[in-house]
């Protein structure tokens, strides 16, 4: 196409007018010329004729040249708006990189320029839509998978958690009732003294080391293998396969050495020794919550034994679990159903043979399980805290039947003294030191009368703060027994540092005493210095007539044990008071 519009013309409105004005100039301009011919050359009688056609012609010649002119118009002016729909409608559909070529300086080509700022503009905004976009997919997907990690993982060491670790465990069961070829065993770790750290060294420092206990197990552990964190000082490690149980063993035997070297922490050097339970897959295991159930159990088990070591699961551990479960649960009402006794057991004088005062032992009479021993009990009753419930039913209980005994022996110039043992967990209640002065004001009794039992163990724990609480108990009138002298907890030391009225040797001591001479030198060294003191000595355990020479040759002030007599309840204590006894003679 010719152009016909010269580009300083910007304005299309020019533009058309200008070639209108063109298309009917034109053909007037030919039209005057041809007017002007005939006017000179035509014949007057023609000239009507003549000039009517002439301006039909005219009119004609307009109209074509209007015609061409509109067409070459429309021509000019719909290319670049075509052009312009074209890149429209390719940047609707996102083709944002088609720039539009500029055609003219008019209007059109403002609009032009105009629809391409625009398509650059959208593109830069979808550019950084994108940008935005891809950061935002990023973050989302690392925070997933910052979700997905701590789903499963053990915030504070990294480990796996209890949650994955199950679910690895019910994956791996599966695998080995497929293929019993594909054994598994998994160890339940407790990490002893870990409670001590915590409370002596804060919790930063017990935090430090279980991530150093972590950094262990990653360090030692197979890749097929998994460790994981159950919650405070509990991990599990899943052995992924083992040949055998004894393979599974010699693990563990690996990993419980490894945990004996110390961690240094913050510039100290801290042991903390394990106690594992293992247990391998077999038939009867179909959940992974049965086998660490009784993983658990076999910690359990390795924790009684003296720590620091591996048990391997037996059936008689599922047992022991379910009486100590049932023990716990009637614990709860065995107070309200009366079915605690309190037995005594005499303590006997060795220079007169004369019973001086008992000791109050407890005793459950269960109505499905028979009579249940303390040491089956005792224990789950100070780990839910019963003891204090317990022990308050006990003093009380004791205090009364040895007023009574004393009324009835009185006109014999009897008084016999009643030894009770408190727990340690009683002791450190708030309330005892008030239930102890309101049952002395109650009761009306000699505080001289009541000694307090308390066990080596107790004393001995640093964080108890013993020496206070026996002071306020001496400073009542009570009188105060260390138990369990000679279990290997303490020194000599402590008979300086505590003021104890009493000092009872344990049984274990005594048990010794004749197939051990080193044992009779001590325990004379023992009872010598203790005299210097001005404590009394009891020797508990006491079965046969030469440890009873024995003693009397060390120069023990009094005796308990089965060669006297076996505790006994109330009614029998009368009986036994009122019966003269031949040990003591043959004494």
């Amino acid at each position: 196409m010719i152009k016909i519009f010269p580009d300083r013309i910007k304005s299309i409105s020019t533009k058309i007018a200008l070639a209108f004005f063109l298309a009917s100039a034109f053909p007037m301009v030919i039209g005057l010329g041809v007017l002007m011919w005939g006017a000179n050359h035509i014949q007057p009688e023609q000239s009507a004729s003549y000039f009517r056609y002439t301006i039909l012609g005219i009119e004609t010649g307009i109209l074509v040249l209007g015609g061409i002119t509109a067409w070459m118009v429309a021509q000019h002016l719909g290319k670049p708006l075509k052009a312009l729909v074209e890149s429209a409608n390719a940047i609707a559909e996102g083709d944002h990189f088609r720039k539009i070529k500029i055609t003219n300086n008019d209007e059109i080509g403002q609009l032009q320029q105009a629809v391409d700022l625009m398509r650059s503009s959208l593109k830069e905004q979808i550019d950084r839509l994108d940008n935005a976009v891809v950061q935002r997919t990023v973050q989302l997907t690392q925070l997933n998978e910052q979700l997905i990690h701590d789903a499963n993982n053990d915030k504070l060491t990294g480990l796996a958690n209890r949650e994955l670790f199950c679910n690895e465990l019910k994956k791996e069961l599966g695998q080995y009732h497929k293929d019993n070829k594909h054994l598994i065993s998994v160890l339940f770790f407790d990490f002893d003294r870990f409670k001590l750290v915590n409370d002596s060294l804060g919790h930063a420092v017990g935090d430090a080391l279980l991530c150093s206990i972590a950094d262990r197990f990653r360090n030692c552990l197979r890749k097929t293998d998994m460790a994981a964190r159950f919650g405070g000082d509990e991990f599990m490690i899943l052995l992924s396969p083992v040949e055998s149980t004894e393979h599974a063993m010699e693990a563990a035997q690996r990993l419980l050495k490894l945990f004996e070297k110390h961690h240094l922490l913050d510039g100290r050097q801290i042991t903390s020794t394990a106690s594992i339970g293992l247990v391998t897959a077999d038939s009867r295991y179909t959940t992974a919550d049965q086998m660490i159930r009784d993983a658990d159990t076999a910690m359990y088990q390795a924790k009684l034994e003296g720590k620091g070591r591996v048990v391997r699961f037996d059936q008689q551990m599922l047992e022991d679990t379910k009486f100590r479960l049932r023990i716990q649960e009637d614990l709860n009402s065995v107070l309200k159903k009366n079915q605690l006794r309190v037995a005594y057991q005499p303590i006997v004088n060795l220079a007169t043979m004369k019973t001086t005062g008992f000791e109050a032992l407890i005793r459950w009479e269960h109505p499905d399980l028979g009579w249940i021993r303390p040491d089956q009990f005792i224990e789950i009753a100070e780990d839910t805290g019963k003891i204090v419930e317990i022990g308050e039913w006990i003093l009380e209980q004791a205090v009364n039947d040895i007023l009574e005994l004393n009324k009835i022996f009185a006109e014999h110039g009897h008084l016999f003294s009643i030894n009770v043992n408190v727990a340690k967990r009683q002791l450190m209640c708030p309330d005892f030191m008030n239930n102890l002065r309101r049952l002395l004001e109650k009761t009306k009794i000699d505080p001289a009368v009541l000694k307090i039992e308390i066990t080596e163990s107790t004393i001995v724990d640093p964080r108890s703060g013993m020496s206070d609480i026996i002071n306020e108990i001496r400073l009542l009138g009570v009188k105060i027994a260390m138990d369990d002298f000679g279990t290997g907890h303490s020194s000599l030391s402590l008979l300086h540092k505590f003021k104890f009225d009493v000092l009872k040797i344990d049984q274990s001591f005594i048990r010794d005493m004749d197939q051990n001479r080193d044992i009779g030198a001590v325990l004379h060294a023992t009872i010598e210095l203790a005299q210097n003191t001005g404590m009394a000595i009891v020797a508990e355990g006491v079965e046969t007539e030469s440890q009873v020479s024995a003693l009397i040759a060390h120069g023990c002030d009094m005796v308990q044990g089965y060669y006297f007599a076996k505790p006994m309840f109330y009614d029998d204590v009368v009986e036994f008071l009122n019966t003269p006894q031949e040990y003591r003679s043959a004494a």
